[in-house]
């Protein structure tokens, strides 16, 4: 048990210290595949990690996703690469299904390949630009306004039997203007989602009861706006009340195993 405990140990510490080594090289190998799939100027955006606890899954890095900006028919486009698991999978298919439904509150599908690589999936969509995470209006009229998109943006939803699942401030964004840009479906349900995974079913997304977990679109938007540290000044407005008077209206219950939410 202790040798493979330092076993483990060391293995972590030598892809860790030849990272920059690896990047190097796996940037300029990925650059030429992702160019055989029309995509010019790749350049890398971010990358994320695994966790320090996750690290007995990766095979060949400490790497578990790539995000890369590049152009695609002329278009400026993000390209997510990420291990081959449940979230990017359910993306892609969310992201499919958006597209057929053109709504403009979403980045635009482009194209996707989820046999990539042996454990790799792709995803190609719209580049936004000039957004940012969200963050409260400092005033009345400007909050509003965004309540407003809120509102649209929900019935949307409710329209096409879509689901978030992780409604955030760095999974909600905006532009100079205010307006909302919603990202990230990874963890989100749509018709024909071959499954639905929860992601902290405690946490601001969903209402616990027993061992059933119930989403809602309208409730999370709520708990958004309240995470931020809305005052109680403006939960008195008339477009908050609006918002509130849709929870319930349109959930998802799922039942959830104990390990789930211990």
């Amino acid at each position: 048990m202790i040798k493979k405990f330092i076993k483990r140990c060391m293995t972590i510490i030598r892809k860790t210290k030849h990272m920059s080594v690896y990047l190097i090289f796996n940037h300029r190998k990925t650059v030429r595949k992702l160019e055989s799939y029309g995509l010019r100027d790749v350049k890398i955006y971010r990358f994320r990690r695994w966790r320090w606890w996750q690290w007995h899954k990766a095979e060949e890095t400490t790497i578990k996703r790539f995000y890369y900006k590049a152009k695609y028919e002329n278009e400026n486009c993000f390209v997510k690469l990420s291990r081959n698991d449940y979230a990017i999978k359910n993306e892609i298919h969310i992201s499919r299904y958006l597209s057929r439904c053109a709504i403009g509150f979403v980045p635009g599908y482009l194209h996707s390949d989820e046999d990539y690589e042996k454990h790799t999936s792709l995803l190609i969509t719209g580049f936004i630009s000039g957004m940012r995470p969200f963050t409260l209006p400092g005033d009345e009229k400007t909050f509003e306004a965004v309540c407003g998109e809120f509102e649209q943006i929900i019935k949307c939803f409710v329209q096409y039997g879509i689901f978030h699942g992780d409604v955030s401030a760095s999974n909600v964004l905006m532009d100079s203007e205010n307006h909302i840009m919603v990202i990230d479906f990874a963890l989100g349900y749509a018709p024909g989602s071959e499954a639905y995974q929860l992601k902290d079913p405690r946490g601001m997304n969903y209402r616990l009861s027993g061992n059933v977990c119930t989403y809602d679109n309208a409730y999370s938007f709520i708990r958004l706006l309240d995470d931020c540290g809305l005052s109680d000044d403006f939960k008195c407005k008339d477009c908050y009340k609006r918002i509130e008077r849709m929870i319930d209206a349109h959930t998802r219950s799922v039942t959830v195993q104990p390990q789930d939410i211990h």
